[in-house]
């Protein structure tokens, strides 16, 4: 049977007292930032234990699983598939494994080559560091991740828009950037291209900006030009004459 708090003046008076110790317990915890709070309440028992907030690692799990390294048993270590672009050139790198030195901290990296590498000295000035694993008694005892460091150097350089993949699902035809810029969209004008009355039947068109794309396909690259001021353009006398950008051969022309 549920106990019924009793009606004297006494035990509401104390109900009450108590009621506002836990709330203001509740809202010092939310106020310093010491984390989420669940709390539930009832006329018997004790409240629900607060939910602490965890630390939200950037590099973590719950971000990206690139490069992730994991205790594989013994002095080995798994590491998860990932793509970089390191000196001016992109990796795709497989999922693989390497065994580490026994009683030591083994550096793990992806080096200037593009393969994933270990060393017991530190990090090389050249290379992306994934992870810190310390190894006592033929065993893995720890693993820090350090895939949020970034040597210096290792991102200097571009990467074409093909080589960026964007969410898809496995097997689809298009993936990337480029992908997307060519199908979402369209031939356009960006600036430039105004005309003017040249007299004598004639127009002039200043200079523009815009994108094309080389064939009238939906996936024919679209490209970004310029194209130069034309003048003296003929209208011939009662006609309609359309004025565009042509594509002429990489040479864009009014």
């Amino acid at each position: 049977m549920r106990r019924q708090p009793s009606d004297r003046p006494e035990n509401v008076l104390a109900l009450a007292v108590a009621e506002v110790d836990r709330i203001k317990a509740l809202l010092s915890r939310v106020t310093d930032s010491r984390g989420l709070v669940i709390s539930t309440g009832s006329a018997e028992g004790d409240t629900t234990p607060p939910v602490e907030a965890g630390a939200h690692t950037l590099y973590g799990v719950k971000h990206t699983r690139a490069f992730r390294v994991t205790d594989g048993g013994g002095l080995d270590i798994d590491f998860e598939q990932g793509q970089i672009w390191m000196s001016g050139t992109f990796y795709s790198v497989a999922a693989s494994s390497l065994t580490l030195a026994d009683d030591d901290t083994s550096y793990v990296f992806v080096d200037n080559s593009g393969a994933v590498a270990d060393n017991v000295t530190g990090f090389p000035g050249d290379c992306w560091p994934i992870a810190e694993v310390t190894t006592v008694g033929g065993d893995i005892t720890a693993i820090a991740d350090r895939r949020s460091y970034s040597a210096q150097g290792v991102w200097d350089g571009t990467m074409d828009a093909d080589e960026i993949l964007l969410p898809r699902v496995s097997g689809s035809t298009y993936d990337d950037v480029e992908d997307a810029n060519t199908l979402f969209g369209s031939a356009g004008w960006f600036s430039g291209g105004a005309l003017s009355d040249a007299g004598g039947g004639n127009i002039n068109v200043t200079a523009g900006t815009g994108v094309l794309r080389s064939a009238a396909t939906v996936t024919t690259q679209l490209l970004f030009i310029d194209w130069p001021a034309s003048a003296g353009n003929a209208i011939p006398v009662g006609t309609t004459r359309y004025i565009g950008v042509e594509w002429n051969m990489g040479v864009p022309q009014v």
